[in-house]
């Protein structure tokens, strides 16, 4: 058969038109021209013309100024562009979690001394990772900061500065916030509306989570004992919309790195792609399918030397902890990694590897290979 490193990749689908933390919401029917022009922004930012996209926000918010849709892609180009005390009002018009009925008001800034705040998580798992550093500050403000999460995430979130407790939202009575009936806080805000909140100019720098030591007890017998241990992931949830540019289609395409000598790969992939990492004959060893959750990822990245994954929320976590982690990016990528000032002001332990051409992976993975070999080599004549 072919090898897929040697075949030119099909060029992916058309992207959908939302590459943000979550989906468009509309207060109400934009002026269908200013729409028109935002969609029209969407795609020359797809196809990397950053200033165009900009100059048709900017039109489709002259016709309209309460266009929802275009107030959002600009403020996640602000984003992209670390531009931030621009972006973060912007951010705010995407969708969030509505609270209705009689329950706790939404944060605004108010004293907390005395108070319970119940951070609402958003988004998919790399949002809720990526935004995590911004819970700390909150702490000169005083009060009780419980985070309401997914449980891959409870454990891990404990770590926190600042952070009571955690709570894995399928063990607590729901509500419209998922929280009055258990918690009864005095207030609630999404996550992703804490820069906003607290007026941040700058990115809170990693490490900002920490893997538990019985943890990293438990994993450290399952690790390879000899070479350079390195993580891999190189695919994601097919449910995210982003998917078909940030996910590799085989396992076998990352082949290059396989003959760099004295290396020991470890797997964690977990759900798409781990039916690979179990029926391949490489030298891998594959952890993702007995990974319970995020504190359990967080224990093997603690002892690996290097993560080599695709845009995951494992690649997050492993930047929030501080891992060296090199991320195989697609040509344009997500706002978080479109620049190399941009990805290193979030991550300062990640390097990014990208397409050379849309679609197509194998320059990013040779040079992936080609700093894996220096890095090895590095290694070993320490």
């Amino acid at each position: 058969m072919q090898h897929l490193l040697s075949m030119q990749l099909s060029p992916p689908p058309l992207r959908p038109k939302i590459t943000v933390m979550a989906p468009v919401v509309t207060p109400r029917a934009a002026d269908p021209e200013a729409l028109a022009a935002a969609q029209r922004g969407q795609a020359c930012e797809h196809d990397g013309h950053f200033e165009e996209a900009r100059a048709l926000y900017r039109r489709a918010l002259k016709i309209d100024p309460d266009c929802a849709v275009a107030k959002m892609y600009l403020g996640f180009l602000h984003l992209a562009q670390g531009e931030y005390t621009r972006a973060w009002p912007l951010t705010e018009f995407r969708e969030t979690p509505k609270h209705q009925g009689a329950g706790p008001p939404r944060w605004a800034g108010e004293n907390l001394r005395g108070k319970t705040l119940a951070v609402i998580l958003e988004a998919g798992l790399g949002d809720q990772i990526q935004f995590a550093r911004f819970v700390p500050l909150l702490r000169p403000r005083g009060g009780r900061i419980v985070m309401m999460c997914p449980s891959e995430l409870a454990r891990v979130y404990r770590s926190l500065a600042g952070v009571a407790e955690a709570y894995d939202l399928g063990k607590i009575p729901t509500g419209d916030v998922k929280v009055e009936v258990a918690l009864r806080p005095d207030y609630y805000i999404e996550l992703c509306s804490l820069p906003h909140i607290l007026k941040s100019g700058t990115i809170p720098q990693p490490p900002y989570l920490r893997a538990d030591p019985a943890d990293i007890a438990r994993w450290r017998p399952l690790l390879p004992q000899t070479g350079l241990r390195v993580g891999l992931v190189w695919r994601g949830s097919p449910s995210n919309v982003y998917d078909p540019w940030r996910s590799l289609p085989s396992l076998s395409v990352l082949a290059p790195l396989w003959g760099v000598p004295d290396v020991s790969f470890v797997s964690l992939q977990k759900g798409a792609g781990e039916d690979e990492a179990r029926s391949s004959a490489l030298p891998l060893t594959h952890l993702g399918g007995d990974v319970k959750d995020m504190a359990d990822t967080a224990a093997v990245l603690a002892q690996l030397d290097l993560l080599i994954s695709i845009d995951t929320s494992t690649a997050h976590l492993a930047g929030a902890l501080g891992r060296p982690t090199w991320l195989i990016l697609d040509r344009v990528p997500d706002w978080r990694y479109r620049s190399v000032e941009t990805l290193r002001e979030w991550y300062p332990s990640a390097r990014g590897f990208y397409q050379h051409v849309s679609g197509d992976w194998r320059g990013a993975v040779a040079d992936v290979e080609a700093a894996l070999s220096n890095y090895a080599q590095e290694r070993r004549s320490v």
